[in-house]
């Protein structure tokens, strides 16, 4: 349990079979701005069968890991934070999204510490990811980490870079 900046708790775990409803769920949460931010391209909505995809995973390759808050009846996904081991073996990229009614309260900031952590454990050289140069707020998630990164923006794509040593 983790308590973020709304002096809520929060459980973050990885996703595994059995959350994919959890994950259509919020993915429909999204509006249309925060897929494009977070996606690249417009996705009208999450099958089953690609929610089945997105927490089955080889553990070897890559994590889902989500930040869950229980309403009482049952667990909600606000954010969800993904490593992805590149071919290489030497580098990661680290993606995350969060629910636009629960920004700004330490949720991408969390999940990126977490997946750099993960990330040092598995001795990868770096993390990188790719980010909209429109998406300020993630950009300034990247900047307060306080980790020694690079940016290269490429068109509407801001590359990022975190060294692990």
């Amino acid at each position: 349990m983790v308590t973020l900046r709304d002096g809520r708790p929060y459980l973050i775990r990885p996703l595994a079979p059995g959350d994919e409803d959890r994950l259509i769920a919020f993915f429909s949460s999204h509006t249309l701005e925060t897929i494009r931010q977070r996606y690249g391209y417009l996705i009208k909505y999450m099958s089953a069968e690609r929610a089945h995809k997105l927490v089955d995973l080889d553990p070897r390759r890559e994590v889902a890991l989500g930040v869950l808050e229980n309403d009482g009846l049952k667990d909600v996904i606000h954010a969800v934070g993904r490593l992805v081991v590149a071919e290489d073996g030497h580098k990661a990229e680290v993606a995350f999204v969060v629910r636009e009614t629960k920004r700004r309260i330490g949720m991408a900031t969390t999940l990126l510490r977490v997946l750099l952590r993960i990330a040092r454990q598995r001795r990868l050289d770096s993390a990188f990811a790719q980010v909209q140069a429109d998406n300020v707020p993630m950009l300034i998630v990247f900047r307060r980490a306080g980790e020694n990164f690079t940016e290269e923006q490429n068109g509407d794509i801001v590359e990022v870079t975190i060294p692990l040593e």
